[in-house]
Order: C-alpha cells, then structure tokens, then sequence
C-alpha cells in the first residue's frame, strides 16, 4: 500500500511502487496535466503508462474533474487509432490515475521538425487515419478540441499500411457532446468567458468562445494540420495568440496551391473545405476520411518549388503554443494591439492573392472584441 503522498518529490517516492496491478518503474514524461510512468503488470510483465494528476492540482476541483473526465472519454471510444486507456483509479491521498497501453513511437510534430512538410502521399495517408480515428470519437459523442501535431503519435506497426500506426493523444480538454439521456461527466464543463485550446489549430467559433463547438470544430483543426504537412507551416501563423485568434476569425484562408503548388488541386479543394470559417460549410469528418481514401493514389503535381516557399521557421513558432486557457477580461488585451495580426509573418508565410484585402489593424482589433465579448453572454460549450 502506498502511502499518502504529500510532498514535493512525491513522483519519486512512487518508483518501485505498486498501483493497483502494477508496479511503477521511472517517470517517462510530463505535461501541464499529470507526470507519466512506465510500468509493468505485476504478473505478466506487460508494459503499460500509468498518467497521475500533478499533485499541486490536488486543491484544483476543476483541474481534478478534468482529469477524471479524460479518463472516462478515453474509455469509452475503442478504436486503434485512439490511446486504449485500461483502468482507473486513486492514490492514497485522493490523486487521480489512469493506466493506458505503453506507445513507444515519433510525434508528428517532431516529423515535421525534422522534414519540414511531408510528401502529399504520406500527408494523406495520416490525414486518412486521424480523421478516422476522430469520426470513432464523434460517433461516440467526443469532440477532442485540442487536435495538433503535438497530439499525434506515430508509432511502427507492420500490420498497417505503410508500417505505421497513427495514435491521437490527449483528451485533456475534449468534450462530451452527445451523452446518453441522465448521463453527466464531471470535468467537462467550461467556464463562462474562457477560451480553451491551442490557437493555431481552433476554429473559429472555438475562437469566439460560443456555444456551438461541435465535431465540426476537429474537422477544422484537422484541415490545419493537413495544410502543415503538405506546405511546411499552418495558414495563420503569429507569436500572439490573440493575433492568430483573429486571424482565424477574419482573415481570408492564405490559399495551399501558393504555399504548396505540388499539391494537387482535389486534395488542396478538400483542405480548403475543411477550413471554411462556418461549420456548415465543412464535410463531415466521416466525410473527410472516405475522400482522403480515395486521393491516397493520386500523384502531385510536377512543380519546381524553391527553397523559400517551405517555410520552417513559422512551423516551429505555431507549434511552441502549448494548449491556452483565455479569460474574456484576458482578451481586452487586444484593444492595446496597434499592429495588424499578419505584420509579424515573414513574406513567405502571408502570400495572398491579390484580391485578398488587408484589414486595417484597429479595424481588426475592434470587430475581435465585439465577436467575443458578444459571445460571452452565451453559455459555454460541454466539455
């Protein structure tokens, strides 16, 4: 029996411990969440990753029913492209835990670090499983909100395709949209007036922080990671989050086919839906995933590109946002941006069309915070 753990190398004292049937070997990692173990079933050896809440979240109620609620998520979507979670559970003291299956693979976002932007072909390919992996969710009432390349584990495989399977990670913030009748999950309900997730990856209602943030959102994120992996940078791209927020909002898609001119055009027209700024206009994710299918044989186009429209740098920045959590009063602080959102993009990474029109910037900034402080009025979204 472990004994209550209260002090502040409380992480250590649980190596060599046991949890419940498992026995903790060392810390493989952290997040703003929980510290992830390595462990193995006392009996038969198994490996498998034991995540615990931060102990200094244990006087957060909400930081506590969040963690209990990606637990329950997890559980109970069962597909191969989702993180299995096994059992949970408490620590003496009343610290959170869950088991989940021992992944040993490469981040996306460690992909596109060391490559810059993926061929079309392999693109599509993750494209495909992750937008399949999601319609499992949506199909189980799961809006994940927080999909990134970050997020994205790919892990070697020999019976898939291409020997690798895609695994989504992280449900930390996901919401539950459609819960059986009575049904209630703690932790999934988000405060009046606060924004939750990573900028360059939100739609724009999640930007807006209004009520209706369905599984269309992920179809939008989705659509952004894909338009990452084909041209080496997401579309809107700034050190500022409420700079990208905006961007999001306001400003017209950058179009893929003068990022990326190799892409060919049915797999730019998908993208291109898939980051429409209403949700309506969007497939679904069902959708997304039979058209990816289908455009996995397609060949690019022949096209030179030169060195200077794959851009990395931006790449690097969007992908140094962690996960945000907003407040309504937090976002006044747009009011005192005398700068247009884009003015921080290198040229490679604001080509518009010609008739894309510059917003002024105090234009700009004004109709950002008229969006969102109307929307905080509205109650918010599940999560």
């Amino acid at each position: 029996m472990i004994e209550p753990l209260r002090s502040p190398d409380s992480n250590t004292q649980l190596l060599g411990q046991r949890i419940g049937s498992y026995r903790v070997l060392r810390e493989i990692g952290r997040g703003g969440m929980g510290v992830v173990f390595e462990a193995v079933h006392v009996d038969s050896g198994e490996k498998v990753a034991v995540k615990a809440i931060h102990e200094k979240l244990l006087s957060n109620l909400t930081a506590i029913q969040r963690f209990v609620a990606e637990a329950q998520l997890m559980a109970r979507v069962d597909h191969p492209g989702l993180t299995k979670v096994l059992e949970s559970g408490q620590l003496p003291g009343g610290r959170p835990y869950f088991v989940m299956e021992f992944l040993v693979g490469d981040s996306l976002q460690n992909r596109l670090q060391q490559r810059g932007r993926l061929s079309q072909k392999e693109a599509v390919t993750i494209g495909e499983s992750l937008a399949r992996a999601l319609g499992a969710a949506h199909q189980s009432g799961i809006v994940h909100r927080d999909l990134k390349p970050d997020n994205v584990l790919l892990v070697a495989d020999d019976s898939v395709a291409g020997g690798e399977r895609v695994k989504i990670l992280d449900f930390g913030i996901a919401k539950a949209v459609a819960a059986s009748a009575g049904e209630t999950l703690p932790g999934v309900q988000t405060a009046t007036g606060l924004l939750v997730g990573t900028p360059t990856y939100m739609a724009p209602e999640q930007c807006r922080g209004g009520v209706e943030v369905t599984e269309r959102a992920d179809v939008y994120s989705l659509g952004v990671v894909l338009y990452q992996l084909l041209s080496g940078a997401p579309p809107f791209v700034s050190t500022s989050p409420g700079d990208v927020i905006a961007m999001h909002i306001l400003e017209p898609l950058p179009p893929l086919s003068v990022r990326a001119p190799d892409v060919a055009q049915p797999v730019t027209q998908l993208v291109t839906e898939m980051l429409s700024k209403k949700p309506a206009d969007r497939p679904s994710m069902t959708e997304v995933a039979e058209k990816l299918h289908a455009l996995r044989s397609l060949a690019p186009l022949s096209v030179t590109i030169s060195p200077t429209q794959i851009v990395r740098r931006p790449a690097e920045v969007a992908q140094s946002m962690p996960t945000t959590e907003m407040s309504t009063n937090e976002t006044q602080m747009f009011r005192e941006q005398e700068r247009s959102p884009s003015a921080s993009l290198p040229a490679a990474a604001t080509a518009k069309t010609q008739s894309a029109a510059t917003l002024p910037s105090w234009l700009l900034v004004a109709v950002l915070c008229a969006v969102i402080l109307g929307g905080v009025t509205a109650a918010m979204l599940l999560r």
